[in-house]
């Protein structure tokens, strides 16, 4: 493990000043899951918003315990959040802020409910994961930047910037880029401005009137998407029933 103060030249690199950055980054080489190290940690050892990464994670998970399994080029860490508000759909903003710096190299990327960013042609390159226990919440991201092909129990559904565009990203780099993304969203949360973020994700996902299925542990619903609840990043769906709104579930057709 790396430890911000034995690498204090690049992390003032990655996050001048270190004011808007994390208040403690840990650094590993190869975890299962960045999510479960952020857990493991003592209570002692974190403060609000310490940044958990990994060049490697083997057993790290998505929704419905989906697996995320990412190599050294790709980007996976978590943070940590001592002071939270258990109403703010955290992922929904972590992916948008994943979208934003994505978008800035590259306009194919699309936001996909509820914590998916997409390539145009519908496969995975990034998500994002929320959860709380220990008297902390711990946001896990992660962006599939390098990697030069994917396992091939996922390759139909997920792939990378670097397979779409043959280019390389700087994970640190990039890295630095999204937390400074991140952090300013946490910020606005933390001012009481979840309702403005959450109309900026609805305008970015271009999600509004179109035709949409969605399949939970309930079955499948279809009908129009009518935006989100601006409170809690729920879906609202219009069909034959009338307004409903959606809490869990998978996007399946845009």
């Amino acid at each position: 493990m790396i430890r911000v103060r034995e690498k204090e030249n690049r992390m003032i690199k990655l996050f001048p000043g270190l004011g808007h950055g994390p208040t403690g980054i840990f650094w590993f080489k190869t975890v299962g899951s960045t999510m479960d190290t952020a857990f493991s940690l003592p209570e002692k050892s974190i403060r609000n918003r310490a940044l958990v990464v990994a060049d490697e994670q083997t057993m790290g998970r998505g929704r419905y315990d989906s697996k995320w399994v990412s190599s050294g080029g790709d980007l996976t860490f978590s943070v940590i959040l001592t002071e939270y508000d258990f109403r703010v759909p955290y992922s929904m903003i972590a992916a948008h802020a994943v979208y934003r710096i994505l978008k800035k190299h590259d306009g194919r990327v699309r936001l996909k409910w509820i914590n998916d960013v997409m390539w145009e042609n519908g496969k995975k390159i990034s998500g994002a994961l929320t959860e709380e226990k220990m008297a902390r919440t711990v946001i896990g991201v992660g962006v599939n930047l390098n990697s030069a092909e994917m396992p091939p129990s996922l390759e139909s559904g997920a792939t990378s910037y670097y397979i779409e565009t043959g280019k390389i990203l700087i994970k640190e780099e990039f890295l630095s880029l999204l937390v400074e993304e991140l952090f300013g969203m946490l910020d606005r949360v933390d001012s009481g401005e979840v309702q403005g973020l959450l109309a900026e994700w609805e305008s970015d996902a271009c999600l509004e009137g179109r035709r949409v299925t969605v399949v939970n542990d309930s079955g499948y619903i279809r009908g129009t998407a009518a935006g989100i609840n601006k409170k809690t990043g729920a879906l609202i769906l219009k069909s034959d029933l009338g307004l409903k709104e959606i809490y869990e579930g998978n996007v399946v057709q845009v």
